[in-house]
């Protein structure tokens, strides 16, 4: 599975537009696995260390005024994967909606804290951002609800808009 941290508009974007352009997403590379002492037999591990890495990466793209992370989730296979990146970065080529089995968004409760860290992050790699100990209490405290593509096309198709009142 590959995680893709999307800001709200690339989300709207990609469902009316069916997809979007390429992306970097987070998967369970064999460097990531090494990196936290993972091995093959680990896969439900090495894909939840991942999606960690797609959650905080989408603390950055959270909009103004304070919006929520949001992951996707792709049952695709990649080979765009950097070998040594114990993050798990992986490029996406072209993301289309249609492959979407998974939608990941917060709930109203942590947009607060999403904007405090996403000020305190600004301007730090992927790794210090992830590092940080404003990052890690979001990551603790706010697991992101699970959504179905279909639940969150319907909320897009009745407001022209993802609500953020709701968490969408």
């Amino acid at each position: 599975m590959i995680f893709v941290p999307l800001a709200p508009a690339q989300l709207r974007t990609m469902m009316a537009d069916g997809g979007l352009g390429e992306l970097v997403g987070f998967t369970a590379t064999t460097a990531l696995r090494q990196a936290h002492g993972l091995g093959p037999a680990d896969d439900e591990q090495a894909d939840f260390v991942a999606f960690g890495y797609a959650e905080a990466a989408a603390v950055a793209l959270a909009e103004e005024p304070v919006a929520g992370r949001t992951v996707v989730v792709l049952d695709v296979e990649t080979t765009a994967a950097r070998p040594d990146d114990a993050l798990g970065r992986v490029a996406v080529g072209r993301l289309r909606w249609s492959e979407v089995i998974a939608v990941y968004r917060d709930e109203p409760g942590a947009l607060e804290l999403v904007g405090t860290v996403r000020t305190a992050t600004a301007g730090l790699d992927d790794e210090d951002a992830y590092g940080d100990p404003g990052m890690q209490m979001l990551l603790e405290d706010h697991d992101l609800l699970w959504h179905l593509p279909s639940e969150v096309a319907h909320c897009h198709a009745l407001s022209g808009r993802v609500r953020s009142a709701s968490g969408w």
